[in-house]
């Protein structure tokens, strides 16, 4: 079974987001659906206004007198009545539209309610224009202003695409145009040819004026989703960055804790400096005190970021179960299994890794192996020794082999490091280079070497790095009794 994640598969990445996005339209329509209802309900109203009106002063006591000239205009107001129905109607239907929208969940079926209800009150609209004219009154409004009308204002009010806005408009302009045309054939002519020419050149000339009619309401419904879903965007990348910010922190915790703590007083002391480039990084630093030496192992997984910190998190527990098998693993053997680990899992990702493993003991012996990793410095006294790649990098497959012993000596100590100390980069392109490294090695106290390369690497680079920058210190060697040797193993992990 094949698993995609988001940054492998953009349509996954486009459906997550659209999920969201889909979910916010659907509560702002739901909103704005019920704005429209009250301004529809508001507008139809104000057609229900005269009529309320003369029917109160009608209906209040002493009313109206038989003669009044006030009764009989009132009721030979025969479009009057039509808008009242028209009125009516329409407040019935919004109501309807705004009950039956409380229930809808989706944002497709909201947007077929209100497309519903502008249709249905076209239709009511148009069916008032038909009566007008039957009972010998003249229309109103022109079948295209009353197009414009419900568009328009539907767009000013509703967050949804010009394509959904024209769904219940183009049905709706069908009937308004059908019906013009039968009123424009009822209309005088000389011939029937002429009247027949007459109806067609007006049917063309309003399908012509057509987009016209509904290119404001689109141009405002375009305009409206394009900058809801920009800001919509922003906003859903502030809080991903804020989240993904704080998964960070809490990855940087655990990666952390993979770093050994400084034991300067141990019988062979060990020590570290460590400045990511970013805010987690792909460097492991790793120690084992097993009584009568101290194992160190420094990883440079290739990469930056918490994907390298995975493959560290992955490498650090292959350490600790090869040396919980195999508690007197030599150097060679421990990079020679973590090739194989790396070739089995991590190498199929493209990543793969550079590592260099010490072992010190208390008298000043060093065994050592390096998979492609800058090389180790060996300082005794005023003099350094490289400990130099020998084998392949890890993920290869190749066997790790060991490189010639050293004997340290009292006071001799390791220095072990990634190359983000070397290749640390000035703003004027220079690296601080091998050379430097090794004479601030020379120079220092060997008490604490680590600090001060960080420190030099940092300001060589302006205090921005490029890399991730690990440096480890086993040593100096003391002169112990024999009695020391023999104490308690102890693991500590990095």
């Amino acid at each position: 079974m094949t698993t995609l994640s988001p940054e492998r598969d953009p349509t996954l990445q486009d459906s997550l987001f659209g999920v969201g996005y889909a979910d916010e339209l659907a509560r702002w329509f739901r909103k704005r659906l019920g704005v429209l209802c009250v301004f529809y309900a508001a507008w139809n109203l104000l057609g229900l206004a005269p009529l309320l009106l003369v029917a109160i002063v009608w209906a209040a006591p002493g009313g109206l007198p038989e003669s009044s000239e006030l009764r009989t205009a009132f009721v030979g107001l025969t479009s009057a009545w039509i808008m009242a129905a028209d009125s009516a109607a329409s407040i019935g239907i919004v109501v309807w539209t705004w009950v039956r929208g409380r229930r809808l969940a989706s944002r497709e079926a909201l947007i077929g309610n209100a497309g519903s209800m502008i249709l249905t009150l076209g239709i009511v609209s148009a069916s008032a224009s038909v009566a007008f004219r039957a009972f010998g009154q003249e229309e109103r409004v022109l079948a295209l202003s009353n197009l414009f009308f419900w568009h328009f204002t539907a767009c000013m009010v509703l967050p949804w695409t010009w394509r959904e806005s024209l769904r219940p408009m183009l049905p709706l302009a069908v009937l308004e145009l059908a019906l013009a045309a039968i009123a424009w054939g009822f209309t005088a002519h000389d011939s029937a040819a002429e009247g027949a020419l007459d109806t067609s050149w007006r049917l063309l000339r309003s399908a012509m004026l057509l987009p016209a009619v509904v290119a404001p309401g689109c141009l405002l419904a375009w305009y409206r989703i394009r900058r809801h879903k920009s800001r919509f965007g922003r906003r859903r990348i502030g809080e991903s960055f804020l989240a993904l910010r704080q998964e960070v922190r809490q990855a940087r915790q655990i990666h952390d804790a993979l770093f050994p703590p400084a034991a300067p007083g141990a019988p062979i002391p060990y020590r570290y400096g460590y400045a990511p480039a970013r805010e987690i990084g792909g460097d492991l630093a790793w120690t084992l005190d097993r009584g009568t030496d101290r194992l160190v192992v420094v990883v440079d997984v290739f990469g930056h970021g918490l994907a390298a910190a995975l493959a560290v998190n992955r490498l650090h527990g292959e350490m600790e179960r090869v040396l919980a098998e195999d508690w007197n693993a030599t150097p060679a053997q421990l990079l020679t299994a973590l090739d194989r680990y790396v070739k089995a899992t991590l190498s199929r990702h493209g990543m793969f890794a550079t590592a260099i493993a010490a072992s010190l003991d208390a008298r000043g012996r060093l065994s050592w192996a390096n998979a492609g990793h800058p090389d180790g410095l060996v300082r005794r006294g005023a003099t350094i020794e490289p400990l130099a790649s020998t084998s392949a990098i890890l993920g290869l497959g190749h066997p790790a082999v060991e490189g010639p012993a050293h004997e340290l000596g009292e006071g001799g100590f390791v220095v072990l490091f990634t190359d983000g100390l070397t290749e640390s980069t000035a703003p004027d392109r220079t690296q601080l280079g091998s050379d430097r490294v090794a004479a601030a090695v020379v120079a220092a106290d060997d008490k604490d070497v680590t600090s001060g390369l960080v420190r030099l690497a940092l300001d060589h680079a302006r205090g921005v790095s490029g890399d991730d920058i690990l440096v480890v210190q086993v040593g100096p060697v003391r002169r112990v009794e024999a009695a020391a040797l023999n104490r308690p193993a102890e693991m500590v992990s990095a």
